[in-house]
């Protein structure tokens, strides 16, 4: 009986190795292959030399107290300048990472070590690949919700719905096209960190990661907006007093984000908001 004719056995070469990349390695890259053209599709914040997407999104800037982010904020990112909020809902049509999707944010400004960014409370997401996505890369504070951001004429309408409340909804008539001088840049930080498997604390130190972000903008546009926060139990946004509306940005283009580890915090003293990321069903049962 003749042997079985057996095929060459090829060395195994991971997915996208072939791919040759003239911009510095980032893991998203090195997995995501972008499009053609280096483009992703969004609408309202995105993310180069890392995930990329084509963006278009609304966003309202808001006044609040001093002090009123203080119980949602770390202790060891200290508030920054004025205590400004910034609300946003957008959609993203062609991430070269996840696929589309839609989402929405909350930030406050804040510093760390002499680097001052967003920090961000809550960033509601679409889709569950980018959820795991940016929870897992960035330590975004990702859930699921239901997003939209409608046009009608020159208002713009967002909203984001979480277990059937409407908890988080932005809206802006934006009469002004602002001249692009250049790419927009901004930044957050984020904590990236693990529950401990026994459900006791956390399993290290949480990382503070900054994430910088820039845009090439196609179409810039500004006017007065607002935002709505309802009461919602696992959303509790309405801790934060919007004492004055400071006006409203609707933003295209294609965004790109790079982001490093810049220290660590410990993890008793952060443990009480390591909880933003999760919904609390403790009073229900």
């Amino acid at each position: 009986m003749a042997p079985e004719k057996t095929e060459d056995v090829k060395p195994y070469r991971p997915y996208g190795a072939d791919i040759k990349e003239t911009r510095p390695y980032s893991p998203c890259r090195a997995a995501c292959p972008a499009p053609d053209g280096d483009r992703g599709d969004a609408a309202g914040g995105g993310r180069r030399d890392g995930p990329g997407q084509d963006q278009g999104a609304g966003m309202s800037q808001l006044a609040t107290r001093g002090d009123a982010d203080r119980s949602q904020r770390p202790r060891d990112g200290a508030p920054a300048g004025e205590p400004l909020i910034s609300v946003g809902v957008g959609t993203f049509g062609r991430s070269n990472c996840v696929g589309p999707f839609a989402g929405g944010w909350v930030d406050v400004p804040a510093r760390y070590n002499g680097i001052e960014a967003s920090y961000c409370l809550a960033m509601p997401m679409s889709t569950d690949v980018a959820i795991i996505f940016g929870r897992e890369l960035f330590g975004e504070p990702k859930k699921q919700g239901r997003v939209s951001l409608t046009s009608d004429g020159d208002v713009m309408r967002g909203t984001v719905e979480r277990l059937g409340i409407p908890f988080l909804s932005v809206e802006a008539r934006l009469t002004e096209d602002v001249p692009i001088t250049g790419p927009s840049k901004s930044g957050r930080f984020h904590f990236k960190f693990l529950h401990a498997a026994d459900g006791r604390g956390l399993e290290f130190d949480p990382i503070v990661v900054h994430a910088a972000f820039e845009t090439k903008v196609r179409i810039l546009k500004r006017g007065q907006g607002k935002a709505i926060f309802k009461p919602s139990h696992h959303d509790p946004l309405t801790e934060l007093e919007i004492l004055e509306f400071r006006g409203a940005v609707y933003m295209e283009g294609d965004v790109h984000a790079r982001a490093r580890r810049i220290g660590t915090v410990e993890a008793a003293k952060f443990l009480p908001y390591a909880f933003q990321n999760i919904d609390d069903y403790s009073g229900e049962f």
